[in-house]
């Protein structure tokens, strides 16, 4: 078995470099504006123009089918999310990670394991 080194980046400026809509896997260290400026390392997930259904719309320039249609592709979403369960109509769905205030402090990509 081979061993795995997690790279934190600590450059706000940079994000994964993955193809377009898809997503992978990251620890991400966020710095929340309403904890009193600690510091939380928690699992989310890095988008890459990935479409995601909003049932409310978007503005987002290239967006298809949110809203109540939802018959096209979603809307291509970049950025740090994190799942949620047991929203509304759907049991699974995910929310931005970084909130009005907050601030990135570091992210590593979780490798991808071979089978």
């Amino acid at each position: 078995m081979q061993n795995h080194v997690l790279t934190f980046v600590t450059d706000a400026a940079k994000r994964p470099e993955i193809p377009a809509g898809a997503m992978r896997n990251a620890i991400v260290a966020v710095c929340r504006a309403e904890n009193e400026r600690k510091v939380s390392t928690v699992p989310a997930l890095y988008l890459n123009g990935y479409p995601l259904h909003m049932e409310e719309g978007c503005e987002e320039e290239g967006c298809t089918g949110c809203g109540d249609a939802g018959d096209g592709d979603g809307c291509p979403c970049t950025g740090f999310y994190v799942e949620a369960y047991g929203g509304g109509d759907y049991d699974e769905y995910y929310e931005p990670l970084l909130r009005t205030g907050d601030e990135l402090v570091a992210w590593a990509e979780i490798p991808v394991f071979e089978e």
